[in-house]
């Protein structure tokens, strides 16, 4: 049986597979992780800065606002056209190799993107016909949202080969492209406009957003060509279609969701708030308290592929160094991330403005509650990873659920605060919840083993 050593040449990998031999720090992969989560931040802040600058440079108020509707409707459109597939693959991918099924990871890398593409062009036609019934002034109507929709299928496969390198063993690579190059290009972009033509439109606006994506595709493809190991190049395939769509399914599901409570504050305000700048500030906040949760998923997609070759080769020492790596890892930026928005978080948000220093309590609240679900974040991988894939998903659900049921009520008695510690609660008591589950499974796994001298920690 092939190793993950023995597929992927050792000059190309990034990280240290399962099974490693080294001390501790070699093994658990803590430098390629931090690294990680740096780039995270640096994503974060480019990105924020790009957006800044564009803000000042745009032709109006209007017109950020059409930039802006075209950029989160192609990125929530771009969620749904992965199937979630590119999620699976990183359950998938290790695994297979880890059990020496190389066929299945050549049936699956033929398989996969043609349905995304598939999928990327009936979501398309979708959001064309939202533009169609949009009302003519409005942002969704704009001629920038069907630029937007052109850029559509650039994202989606952004989304997928991001996912096949990282499993390949690129991870720091097209961390790189994806969390640096990508914001790096899209801040150069907006000053180039702004030398070529000022102020700027909407539509190149869009189209230079759309060119960056095109950038950072080609060079995630030149890495992939460049990784993939070369069993899984040429050969025999074998096909799990249904299987694959069913479980990829859990996947997508699980996003949209997740999506949807992470906006919870933001769509309650909107209707219960008779003012628009309580809208305004919880955005603002929602959008500090996300830099945890952007660098939880950066440390997440490390540990993502390396869980399922654990879980496959039931390699339980592997396991317990790797749990105990990301806890420490996490620990450490949890800190820091609480002293910044304890010490940072008035000056900050008073670079939006004066009225939005009010959001600093708002921020601590949310803050808080983006530590307690960043920490635990791991469990619903865990969980997926294990077989109960839509087990996570109705889990969710029901912190949906739980989230509009507090933030509508505390929302109208208590503005912003209230529609903080609503999200905060649910996310926190939801994040809880997995991570006891996936303590529960994990303890059984141990013992299947005859491993009672290993603890559980997720």
């Amino acid at each position: 049986m092939k190793s993950l050593h023995d597929l992927i040449p050792h000059h190309l990998l990034d990280h240290h597979a399962p099974g490693c031999h080294g001390d501790g720090h070699e093994c658990s992969g803590a430098s390629t992780v931090v690294s990680g989560a740096v780039m995270a931040v640096g994503n974060y802040v480019l990105y924020s800065l790009a957006m800044v600058v564009l803000a000042r440079h745009v032709y109006s108020t209007h017109t950020f606002g059409d930039i802006s509707a075209a950029i989160a409707a192609v990125t929530v459109g771009a969620t749904a056209g992965t199937l979630g597939l590119e999620k699976y693959l990183l359950k998938l991918v290790p695994a297979c190799r880890a059990q020496g099924s190389v066929e299945l990871i050549r049936g699956f890398r033929r398989f996969a993107p043609v349905v995304v593409m598939a999928v990327s062009c009936i979501v398309a036609c979708a959001l064309v016909l939202v533009w169609a019934l949009s009302e003519a002034d409005s942002a969704l109507h704009h001629r920038s949202f069907l630029v937007g929709i052109c850029v559509l299928p650039l994202v989606v496969f952004v989304a997928y080969f991001l996912e096949v390198a990282t499993a390949d063993g690129a991870y720091l690579s097209a961390t790189f492209i994806y969390r640096i190059l990508f914001p790096g290009l899209f801040l150069i972009g907006v000053y180039v406009l702004d030398a070529v033509r000022s102020p700027i439109v909407a539509d190149h606006a869009v189209i230079m957003w759309g060119i960056c994506w095109a950038i950072v595709l080609a060079l995630l493809i030149v890495v992939v060509i460049r990784t993939v190991p070369f069993d899984e190049r040429r050969g025999e395939r074998r096909f799990q279609r249904l299987t694959w769509i069913r479980h990829s399914s859990a996947y997508l599901t699980y996003s949209l969701l997740l999506s949807l409570m992470a906006n919870t504050g933001v769509l309650v305000l909107g209707f219960v708030s008779a003012e628009k700048q309580q809208t305004a500030v919880y955005a603002v906040v929602a959008q500090l308290g996300a830099l945890f949760v952007v660098i939880s998923t950066a440390v997440n997609r490390w540990y993502g592929p390396q869980i399922s070759a654990i879980i496959a080769t039931q390699d339980a020492d592997r396991g317990q160094v790797l749990m105990s790596s990301r806890r420490r890892i996490m620990w450490v930026i949890a800190l820091l991330y609480v002293l910044a928005i304890v010490f940072l978080g008035k000056p900050v948000l008073g670079l939006f403005g004066e009225d939005y220093v009010v959001g600093y309590v708002p921020l601590l609240i949310i803050g808080g509650g983006t530590v307690v679900t960043s920490m635990n974040s791991l469990a619903p991988i865990y969980i997926q990873y294990s077989g109960r894939e839509w087990t996570v998903p109705i889990m969710l659900g029901s912190g949906v659920a739980l989230a509009f049921a507090l933030t509508v009520p505390l929302a109208s008695i208590w503005g912003v605060e209230g529609a903080a510690i609503g999200y905060a609660a649910a996310a926190s008591l939801l994040f809880m919840a997995f991570h006891l589950y996936a303590h529960r499974l994990r303890r059984k796994k141990l013992q299947a083993l005859g491993r009672s001298d290993l603890t559980p920690r997720i």
